[in-house]
């Protein structure tokens, strides 16, 4: 305990050896999560029925705010796929 009290810096130093010893398990947690989230995008990317859905929600946007003539819009922002509970459609 005396020697350790000697040491200058010692609690810095022993917090960059901790670091050292966790490093490998928190990059490959950190990788595993990251390969998880690559993963997810690609799929969303390869999705037929999200790219339906989307269509399908700007053509009834498309509809709601032209009536069905006019300039038509092509594309959305996604903070526009919030306002799709305001929209009551006829059953």
């Amino acid at each position: 305990m005396y020697a350790m009290m000697r040491v200058k810096l010692a609690d810095e130093k022993f917090e960059c050896m901790l670091f050292k010893y966790q490093f490998d398990n928190k990059l490959n947690e950190l990788m595993n999560s990251v390969t998880t989230l690559i993963s997810a995008c690609e799929e969303v990317q390869k999705s037929v029925r999200l790219r339906k859905l989307m269509a399908m929600i700007l053509m009834l946007g498309n509809q709601i705010n032209t009536g069905g003539s006019g300039s038509m819009a092509h594309g959305f922002t996604l903070d526009a796929l919030l306002k799709l509970d305001e929209v009551s459609l006829p059953v």
